[in-house]
């Protein structure tokens, strides 16, 4: 699994997270602070991943 998260890559071959949630969850990351991608299409935590997956991982920024 191919992880690009604010400019930098990030190569997972064993123990790949199974979901959205376990992805974040490994990466330390909440789900309110960030917006998981793959083929141009945003991902909900429940969605399943694959060991041939690629993903992009952009932070959320709010402001008032």
């Amino acid at each position: 699994m191919k992880i690009k998260f604010q400019d930098k890559f990030i190569e997972i071959n064993e123990d790949f997270p199974e979901s959205v949630s376990a992805l974040l969850k490994k990466l330390n990351l909440s789900s309110e602070e960030v917006i998981v991608i793959r083929d141009k299409k945003v991902l909900i935590e429940k969605e399943k991943l694959d060991k041939d997956d690629e993903i992009e991982i952009i932070k959320v920024i709010s402001g008032g």
